[in-house]
């Protein structure tokens, strides 16, 4: 784990430079980034690599490593992401692995894979329809309120030993991001101006983690 964490700040601060470089070579050829019809440099710094690699003057080796990078990390993304999604859904919903139809289940199984590929798909282009700003800071802020319930469900299963009724934990994982999106809503002014960023998730699985302290007992 140690060793990991050095080779991924390393990779990380490798890819941090990249995307330095790749700003200051979109600031010195503007003529190139306005050609692209609705391009917002400050919004979309994501677009910066595959336009500058495929449609610059970096040439074809470049554009097509790039492309070959990109499919094959999207792939092995999708993948993992999937087979999770499928994994859980299946054994945690639908119990299959205590189905004595073992034809049945593994048939389910399938179904729920297309059926998560789908909705997969359908949030990729409700992200890309309706982001108004980069995708990493997009997806930082739909894990404000997504994430927030998990953070705190973890805190509270590690820190704490008091139990919690599991019928009740549902209702705090909802309420929560509730909350936080009130506050979103009505923080400039309630706050005199203030905008909140990505602490917000903190806020959200410390509300999380207050609630189901609340709703639990001594063991």
């Amino acid at each position: 784990m140690m060793w990991f964490s050095v080779i991924l700040f390393m990779v990380n601060f490798v890819f941090l430079i990249l995307g330095g470089l790749l700003v200051l070579y979109a600031q010195q050829n503007p003529e190139f980034i306005n050609s692209v019809q609705g391009m917002d440099l400050d919004k979309q710094t994501d677009r910066l690599f595959p336009l500058i690699a495929l449609d610059g003057d970096l040439g074809s080796l470049i554009g097509i490593t790039f492309l070959l990078g990109l499919v094959a990390a999207a792939y092995s993304s999708a993948d993992s992401a999937l087979t999770s999604l499928t994994t859980s859904t299946s054994v945690d919903l639908f119990r299959v692995n205590e189905w004595k139809n073992k034809d049945k289940a593994e048939r389910i199984r399938k179904y729920v894979h297309i059926g998560m590929t789908g909705i997969l798909f359908i949030v990729i282009l409700l992200v890309n329809a309706f982001k108004s700003q980069d995708v990493i800071n997009t997806i930082f802020t739909l894990a404000g309120y997504t994430y927030g319930p998990l953070l705190g469900l973890f805190f509270f299963g590690i820190i704490s030993k008091r139990v919690v009724d599991d019928r009740l934990t549902w209702t705090v994982c909802l309420i929560a991001p509730i909350l936080i999106y009130i506050f979103k809503s009505y923080e400039q002014e309630w706050f005199d101006g203030y905008t909140s960023g990505h602490e917000i998730l903190g806020v959200n699985g410390l509300l999380c983690y207050i609630g189901l302290w609340s709703l639990s007992k001594k063991p």
